[in-house]
């Protein structure tokens, strides 16, 4: 008796607390957040716009390259626009001292010690 009388205590105390708790809400609302794969896509998608990786551009772009050949006015332009080249002429160059020997101070050996060790 006294089992299934504490087993319904029990139980009406589990139906309380179930009615009793909240649901999580978080502080952060993560479904809005970018995160790391999101960056990436986007990092993708701004590449792929760019022209020189087969887009459209964002129309500042211009094309620069050795396939690509300009028009005769412009070339002619380009001609006239440039200054004469300026010969240079070579330094002349200054002989370079050999660096001076620094004096190296041995202690001096006597006589006697110097003959011993042969």
């Amino acid at each position: 008796r006294i089992l299934e009388r504490k087993m319904e205590e029990r139980r009406a105390y589990a139906k309380y607390m179930a009615n009793r708790a909240k649901p999580y809400t978080a502080a952060m609302n993560w479904q809005r957040k970018v995160g790391p794969f999101g960056r990436l896509s986007s990092d993708l998608r701004h590449h792929l716009r760019r022209i020189e990786n087969g887009g459209e551009g964002d129309g500042q772009e211009e094309i620069i390259g050795a396939d690509v050949t300009p028009t005769p006015e412009a070339a002619a332009a380009e001609v006239q626009a440039e200054p004469e080249p300026v010969v240079a002429q070579p330094a002349q160059e200054k002989p370079v001292a050999a660096p001076a020997k620094k004096a190296v101070s041995r202690p001096k050996v006597p006589a006697k010690a110097a003959q011993g060790k042969k």
